[in-house]
């Protein structure tokens, strides 16, 4: 999965995430709460059909999906 971390509570804008994320992203796909290695809380978005380059090795602590 590729996974692109945001602040709590936000999207990740379409327009500035990497070339590689930005047409997934605006299909929409399951959000993550979660803890990186520096114990910041934030939300991580999984692209839909797990379609991607791999994960980011960052600890899931629960899932939550967002409807638009």
């Amino acid at each position: 999965n590729v996974w692109e971390w945001t602040d709590e509570g936000s999207e990740p804008p379409p327009t500035t995430a990497p070339d590689v994320l930005r047409q997934q992203l605006v299909m929409g796909g399951a959000y993550y709460s979660m803890v990186d290695e520096l114990g910041r809380s934030g939300v991580m978005r999984r692209l839909p059909e797990d379609r991607g380059t791999g994960g980011i090795g960052l600890r899931i602590l629960r899932a939550t999906t967002h409807s638009r």
